[in-house]
């Protein structure tokens, strides 16, 4: 990786921090909170869509690196939850900033990359469903959507310090499966 494809990509990952939190944030904002010059900012991305495309772009490809870990695994269903936990939760930030913007759809490469997610996605939830680890009666989407959540929720609390971050995707996945019951 170049110079200046490493810098972008930091660029991109502290943006992605400030946007996920204060998502009306301008481009002079983010500058300022994660310490470079507007100008230096401008230079990578011109315009705040720009820096939302890439953002967006960038958060799908780690999330698809992390699927592919996890759906080229043999492993026993929890086992991949727990994994697939471990994996997106640090990047919860990027899960809550691509659902948080919907108009980041309007951009034809990101909505390709999305819905090709969801499908995955979505054949791994019915994989499971099959292997009867969800019940048959709950709708995939709202499983998918319990996952968004849990990711970003298991984000949220290490990031704030609430739970340890080698407990958060045990938490998650003890939660998915087993819900909040005893």
């Amino acid at each position: 990786m170049s110079k200046y494809d490493s810098r972008r990509q930091k660029l991109i990952i502290a943006a992605s921090r400030v946007l996920a939190t204060n998502q009306g944030a301008t481009l002079s904002e983010i500058a300022e909170q994660i310490g470079v010059g507007r100008a230096t900012l401008q230079r990578y991305f011109p315009k705040r869509q720009d820096l939302l495309r890439e953002i967006a772009l960038d958060a799908l490809r780690e999330i698809d690196k992390a699927l592919d870990s996890i759906l080229q695994t043999d492993m026993r269903p929890e086992e991949s939850l727990q994994m697939m936990f471990e994996l997106l939760a640090p990047l919860g930030d990027r899960f809550s900033y691509l659902v948080s913007y919907p108009d980041l759809m309007e951009f034809t490469e990101v909505a390709k990359a999305y819905e090709h997610q969801l499908e995955r996605l979505n054949r791994y939830i019915q994989d499971l469903k099959a292997r009867d680890v969800f019940a048959p009666d709950i709708p995939t989407a709202w499983i998918v959507q319990t996952i968004d959540l849990l990711i970003w929720g298991a984000w949220y609390a290490v990031d704030s310090g609430a739970v340890a971050r080698n407990d958060a995707a045990l938490l998650a996945s003890r939660t998915l499966m087993r819900g909040l019951g005893r």
